[in-house]
């Protein structure tokens, strides 16, 4: 994993940092939960699609202009991205 670790972009619990950052957390987060989903023959393969798009949009738009985004948003954005709602 390809993760920056920045402290201003993780969460932090009791005073400690996540050893990744908010995205990354939900991307592993929505990971296990869709090897889940998996494993019970749950497949959606259009909402998976469609989950992509948020965070294709947060971090584009980061790319691309001064807008900052929050560690909510980069959660969940991780999350979506693997297809879990």
């Amino acid at each position: 994993m390809f993760c920056h670790k920045r402290s201003d972009r993780s969460f932090h619990l009791k005073g400690h940092k996540f050893p990744i950052c908010a995205r990354c957390t939900g991307l592993v987060t929505g990971f296990i939960i869709y090897l889940i989903l998996e494993l019970m023959y749950i497949r959606l393969p259009l909402v998976v699609s469609l989950c992509c798009i948020p965070l294709i949009i947060d971090g584009g738009v980061q790319l691309v202009t001064d807008y900052e985004s929050n560690n909510i948003k980069r959660s969940i954005s991780g999350l979506l991205y693997n297809g879990v709602i």
